[in-house]
């Protein structure tokens, strides 16, 4: 998928290290199920007999991807459509980005209008075909201007969801085209669609987001946060309360947020992005860039008075490019079953299986393992030394609001463990059976447990 000049370097013990100049080389493969924390490891120069391979493929047929489970297509017009074979439910429009002026602070938005930029379609076309993965490349573009501060005269703003066209047009001088590249990636034997955005910001005094469709209008809306998916529901705050600072539409994600019906839902997972807005369509506005120019400022009608000391912060302008990682996932209502797919599909997009190269290697290491959580609904949290140094602490969420009994296969040596608080205070002790750990985790819980 990708080739590169680089350097790789042999460290040596006993003389200085090595640096070679190599051809780097980037490809997908499939392999059998690696345990958690685990290595395996393979001959590039001897294939085995028996490759891997995934139950279902994937295949491009025109600007169509299909692995069987899942089926993405983009039109002429840049209209992307992702359906689910397994639940039977069908997404269209899923992709667009929108633009609005921005003359708040880095504390506060304030949209300098009610006018929205929507892109413009440039055009897609198939970069990967498969069997492993297959990708659509597609290009969109925005014409903003390249600073709105000194053109516009801002107004007590109650609403800036109402449509441009019911809004005079104002002179902001000339516009500059922001382009944006976006890659649909599917991969075979999944059930996510990868989308990777990246751009180059040349504009001041705006904010860019990316719109994802859901389809469903008055759903829940649950969203990852610290100890595991929480319900957002939005602010109601009586209008005297808001004199001193208006609630924002936005709201933070950890991982991923799941907008779900009383027979499906879908889930869109983003790597670092972590500002949402949940629209009344049912559609999901991540924020890709917010480019303001002042630390505070007192002139908001959001916000009257000043939030912190004012102070021109360029760099907060954003300038450059910039980047999303995000993937869709259709499924069924939020029940256990949904909950722990979610959950296993978002370790395979944010902490995917990575292979490297070992050209130091004199023979083929054996495979190893570390650690297995297992347990339907129960995420991992953490598997770190305590703070005293005894112990290795082994941390899991129970997402479900059912009791799930769950266990650590533990692939090294542990003599005693102990069910603990938070805080590492041992409670008391578990039985080791066979490098397993067992334990049972009420709805909602942390469990924290120590081994030594």
């Amino acid at each position: 998928i990708g080739r590169r000049i680089g350097y790789d370097r042999v460290e040596s013990p006993r003389h200085y290290p090595d640096n070679d100049l190599v051809e780097v080389t980037q490809a997908v493969a499939w392999v059998a199920p690696v345990a958690g924390y685990g290595t395996n490891a393979f001959a590039l120069d001897d294939p085995p007999v028996d490759a891997a391979r995934p139950a279902t493929e994937v295949h491009a047929r025109g600007s169509v991807l299909d692995n069987g489970i899942v089926t993405v297509a983009i039109d002429e017009a840049g209209n992307l459509g992702i359906a689910s074979v397994l639940h039977g439910a069908r997404v269209a429009g899923v992709l667009h980005f929108e633009d609005i002026p921005d003359v708040g602070d880095l504390y506060t938005f304030a949209p300098g209008s009610k006018g929205v930029t929507h892109a413009s379609f440039l055009g897609a076309h198939v970069v990967q075909r498969g069997p492993l993965r297959g990708t659509i490349e597609g290009r969109w573009r925005v014409r903003l201007p390249e600073s709105v501060v000194p053109h516009i005269e801002r107004a007590a703003l109650t609403d800036y969801d109402t449509p441009a066209t019911a809004v005079p047009a104002m002179d902001h001088g000339a516009l500059v085209p922001l382009e944006v590249e976006v890659r649909i990636t599917l991969d075979a034997g999944s059930s996510v669609v990868r989308i990777d955005i990246q751009g180059e910001n040349i504009a001041r005094d705006h904010r860019l987001r990316a719109i994802f469709s859901t389809g469903i209008r008055d759903g829940e809306c649950w969203a990852d946060a610290a100890f595991g998916p929480v319900l957002r529901v939005p602010l109601e705050v009586p209008p005297a309360d808001c004199a001193a600072e208006r609630p924002v539409r936005t709201a933070p994600l950890h991982r991923y947020v799941s907008v779900c019906g009383p027979d499906r839902g879908v889930t869109l997972f983003s790597d670092g992005l972590a500002e949402y807005e949940l629209l009344t369509s049912g559609a999901i506005a991540v924020t890709l860039v917010r480019a303001v120019g002042e630390l505070s400022r007192n002139d908001l009608p959001e916000r009257p008075g000043h939030a912190g000391w004012p102070a021109s912060t360029p760099l907060a302008q954003c300038p450059g490019s910039f980047a999303g990682r995000f993937a869709l996932m259709l499924h069924g209502p939020r029940n256990p079953a949904t909950i722990h797919a979610i959950e296993t599909a978002a370790d395979d997009v944010l902490l995917p299986l990575i292979g490297s190269t070992l050209r130091s290697a004199t023979e083929l290491p054996p495979p190893t393992s570390g650690l297995e959580l297992r347990g339907a609904g129960l995420a991992f949290g953490a598997a770190k030394e305590s703070e005293d140094e005894s112990s290795l602490v082994l941390r899991c969420t129970n997402l479900t609001d059912e009791t799930v009994h769950g266990a650590w296969r533990i692939g090294f040596a542990r003599t005693a463990g102990w069910l603990a608080r938070i805080d590492e205070t041992p409670l008391e002790p578990l039985a080791i059976d066979e490098g397993e750990v067992r334990f049972t985790a009420q709805p909602r819980a942390v469990v924290t447990i120590l081994l030594r």
